[in-house]
């Protein structure tokens, strides 16, 4: 005996099927526009961030001429106090200045801040260039203490250069920030072994403050470049 459906059953079956065809090209296409509007904000984040990484790049470059002329002028001072070297008193003067100088490293952190607070760093699809981003930007603390420490060593050199010698300060914008006299460099300086040490100390900061911003420049620009990768 042959049983036939209802018209309306069949119909029913066929409403339902539209309507979940329906729902689920509407969930595909929903995901495909928040994929495709996630990947741009991933980008232009990372444009942002790539940005705000090649002012600090240049700012670990500058910090390291800074830390290398300091390490040659603490050297030449040593050299001249000891009587290795004779100086003449306008390159103790330069030199004096130089030993004396320290950076301060203003970390650009106003894109990756903002990013933060916003969660549009979850939008960066690959995880472990992320990573590394965040670590980058932990690290610049240690900049923060090399300041610190260079600022604290600073004023006791110049707690000992302020009662001996005749100077003038020049601005903050060129070098050397200080004008010194050398003739009271010469007569007040040489052999003093409070100033020798101090001077020791800094160079030891400079030549840490020196490894601190070369490996923060490679790895920057480093960081730039896979960035520029990632975007492409």
């Amino acid at each position: 005996m042959e049983v036939h459906r209802p018209k309306f059953i069949k119909g029913f079956l066929e409403e339902v099927f539209i309507i979940l065809i329906s729902i689920s090209l509407a969930v595909t296409a929903e995901r495909m526009v928040e994929h495709y509007v996630h990947n741009k904000e991933g980008k232009e984040a990372l444009n942002r961030l790539a940005s705000e990484m090649e002012k600090d790049a240049e700012d670990f470059q500058f910090n390291i001429n800074i830390h290398k002329n300091a390490i040659e002028a603490e050297n030449q001072i040593t050299a001249w106090s000891s009587g290795q070297i004779e100086l003449s008193d306008d390159s103790l003067a330069n030199y004096l200045s130089n030993a004396l100088d320290f950076t301060f490293f203003a970390s650009n952190t106003s894109e990756f801040e903002s990013l933060k607070a916003t969660s549009k760093l979850s939008y960066i699809e690959n995880h472990e260039l992320l990573s590394k981003i965040i670590m980058s930007y932990n690290r610049y603390e240690d900049f923060k203490l090399g300041t610190a420490i260079g600022n604290d060593l600073v004023q006791k050199i110049f707690a000992i250069v302020r009662l001996k010698t005749k100077y003038k300060f020049n601005t903050m914008k060129v070098q050397p920030h200080y004008y010194f006299d050398g003739t009271s460099i010469k007569n007040n300086l040489k052999g003093n072994q409070e100033f020798l040490n101090l001077i020791q100390e800094k160079k030891l900061l400079d030549t840490q403050s020196l490894l601190w911003n070369q490996s923060g420049f490679n790895r920057t620009n480093k960081l730039i470049d896979q960035i520029k990768e990632e975007i492409n």
